[in-house]
């Protein structure tokens, strides 16, 4: 029990919690989440634990004073989010990768942070992108094409009239022009389709009538196919359509492109690898989660 104490004590030096990783009291029953029972995430963003990596998951700023301060899943939910920022609006600056591999989604520039907090109340539905420049971006650094995949993500996304990006490729000049530029969409039009383009090749409902409301919106590749799905159920399928696997944006299709997401974003799960038989498993363990469907 010494050992314990001393390890509780240097957690708390200077600081108002250990930032970082945190595994759990030994002690106390092993967590199983989402990533413990479908290994192998490149990048998994959420409001909630879904592993044994236990520590901050979004760094957020006040508007009362641009302060800074990091939250574990349970502290936005017993409320020391909502006190951090008062009355005021609380913004995502950094939305931090729970798959291990150190992927965060960052934004530096404060006009362009989704908000968590409007006016001292927690945003419901997760990080609310305002449809006109915000966006989260990582930067992996691992493959210029992958064929093997799965894009998972659960968003709100209301506005019918514009087309909005749910994750896409980065690329900081905006064009779109082969594997190495990519978005996953919800189209206007076309009673609101779900598409997912990549150079001069795409995947797209043809019609769907994809929600409005939150829901789950996946596409699993396994090098012959990709196939979207919305809420457990496929949409289309058609032959495999490659993606880069170098970096990722959330809520836009590029840092100056004009797809921008206006609605919420609560999870953004990437993997680069097959996990089509592990789609029933990974909506399930979703589904409980957020009561979609």
């Amino acid at each position: 029990m010494a050992y314990l104490r001393d390890r509780r004590a240097f957690g708390n030096i200077g600081t108002r919690k250990f930032r970082g990783a945190r595994f759990g009291d030994p002690l106390s029953p092993r967590f199983s989440g989402l990533l413990d029972q479908y290994p192998g995430a490149a990048a998994a963003y959420s409001l909630r634990r879904l592993g044994s990596y236990g520590g901050d998951v979004v760094e957020v700023r006040r508007s009362s004073d641009s302060a800074t301060d990091t939250f574990t899943a349970s502290q936005i939910t017993n409320g020391d989010l909502v006190t951090f920022c008062g009355v005021g609006d609380g913004f995502v600056s950094t939305w931090y990768d729970q798959s291990g591999n150190a992927n965060n989604a960052t934004q530096a520039t404060t006009t362009a942070q989704p908000k968590i907090v409007d006016a001292g109340s927690l945003v419901t539905g997760g990080l609310d992108f305002d449809g006109v420049d915000d966006y989260l971006k990582a930067t992996f650094g691992t493959s210029t094409s992958e064929s093997n995949y799965a894009l998972i993500s659960v968003a709100t996304l209301p506005d019918s009239t514009i087309n909005q990006t749910i994750i896409g490729t980065g690329l900081t000049d905006g064009t779109f022009g082969g594997e190495d530029a990519w978005f996953f969409k919800r189209r206007s039009g076309l009673a609101n389709e779900l598409s997912l383009n990549s150079g001069t090749t795409s995947i797209a409902t043809s019609p769907a009538g994809v929600p409005s409301i939150e829901s789950l919106f996946e596409s699993y590749s396994d090098s012959v196919n990709t196939k979207l799905y919305s809420n457990g159920a496929e949409l289309v399928s058609a032959t495999s359509v490659n993606i880069d696997g170098q970096n990722l944006i959330i809520g836009n299709r590029s840092d100056i492109g004009a797809v921008r997401a206006n609605g919420m974003f609560a999870e953004i799960i990437v993997y680069y690898s097959d996990q089509s038989a592990n789609r029933t498993g990974i909506e399930t363990n979703i589904n409980a989660a957020y009561t979609i469907y």
